[in-house]
């Protein structure tokens, strides 16, 4: 099967719904062959996938992005070589919904939230939502099938009535197992001190990431650990994180790297004996490949008590906690610095449960079954 994937963002900026297409791709390539329209690639080596970068021009950005997508899709279509239209955006869904439906060609729309609540989070201005959110009711009416990373996402698309038009199913995110493993030496590599505790995160600085509630944990956890913080990524909040860092006195515990490479970020979390994910609340869930990725590198995890974060009770893999509450972190990250056995016990069950369940070779094979149907 022909399958365009349509995802006309900058790869080079290393995004995690860059990654997540990046992923899925690559593996979905074993089983089809994909055509991929981005608007820069990264120079990533993907032999069996054919890519087409649009390059829009920096001014007037957006009007570039809808033409240039509309144009090229419509000559791909009129080549007769393309059997299904995949996206993941609103405006990439919206646009494959519509040409789709004119060339009578079959369109996935995969949802990975929605844009209205993440929007409220970030503040957003009103015109940039509503407009999202148009788009992003277009898309979900145009497409031939939906598939949904979280299963709360579907229930609310339900009770909206979408099920009534259309199928959807639920394919959760993955990890590269093979990529993403356990690191020997990991801080020897990165020039890290060896013999204090790390607590790290890895991803990008958003509002949605509940970096603040980690600050707020952080003096307690130093009343009786000597432990290190590390923060990887960047992001439109980085410079309050930083600003907030200087203004809490926290600068001697707490660094901040830039953001690396995908294949370098598991030497990071590696070199951690502990992995945090505070996320804010999201009525549609989560499904984070930074969760699974932390798993698959066998590191325990403290993360928000929310939906999508069951399995690391389910799996004995982390500790759920309040986001809000400072003090709950700080206990259970006190608790997993203290006692090596139940770190390693966690590390090896969250590895078992990602090879077993969140694999992206599984993720691809699951998501291929449901282009097949469609």
């Amino acid at each position: 099967m022909n399958i365009c994937y349509i995802h006309s963002a900058d790869f080079t900026e290393h995004k995690g719904s860059s990654i997540h297409v990046k992923e899925l791709v690559k593996h979905l390539s074993q089983y089809h062959h994909i055509v991929l329209m981005v608007d820069i690639w990264d120079g990533t080596p993907l032999d069996t996938v054919d890519i087409i970068e649009l390059k829009c021009p920096e001014s007037f950005h957006l009007h570039w992005r809808i033409i240039k997508t509309c144009i090229t899709l419509c000559r791909l279509l009129i080549s007769g070589n393309i059997d299904l239209l995949y996206t993941k955006s609103p405006l990439e869904g919206a646009i494959a919904g519509c040409i789709g439906q004119i060339f009578r060609v079959p369109s996935i729309y995969e949802v990975n939230g929605l844009i209205g609540e993440e929007y409220d989070i970030i503040k957003a201005k009103h015109i940039l939502k509503y407009g999202s959110q148009i788009l992003e009711m277009i898309a979900l009416r145009k497409a031939t099938h939906l598939i949904c990373v979280t299963p709360w996402i579907r229930d609310i698309l339900k009770e909206k009535g979408i099920e009534k038009e259309m199928d959807m199913d639920v394919v959760q995110n993955g990890a590269d197992i093979d990529v993403f493993h356990p690191v020997e030496r990991a801080r020897e590599v990165l020039g890290l001190d060896s013999h204090r505790f790390l607590v790290g995160y890895t991803g990008t600085l958003r509002a949605w990431q509940g970096l603040e509630y980690l600050l707020a944990a952080v003096p307690l956890v130093l009343e009786k650990e000597p432990a290190q913080f590390l923060i990887v990524g960047d992001g439109e909040l980085k410079q309050w994180l930083l600003s907030k860092i200087e203004e809490m006195g926290l600068q001697d515990h707490i660094s901040v790297h830039d953001a690396v490479d995908h294949p370098d970020v598991p030497t990071y979390i590696s070199a951690c004996d502990v992995c945090m994910l505070l996320k804010k609340p999201l009525s549609s869930g989560y499904s984070p490949l930074k969760l699974y990725e932390y798993m698959a590198c066998e590191r325990p995890v403290v993360a928000s008590r929310l939906h999508g974060f069951e399995c690391l009770e389910t799996e004995k893999a982390g500790i759920l906690v309040n986001p809000e509450d400072p003090q709950e972190i700080a206990q259970a990250i006190i608790m997993l610095l203290r006692d090596p056995h139940l770190r390693k016990k966690m590390g090896k069950h969250g590895r078992s449960f990602v090879v077993s369940h969140h694999s992206w070779e599984k993720v691809a094979q699951k998501v291929s079954d449901i282009c097949r149907n469609v």
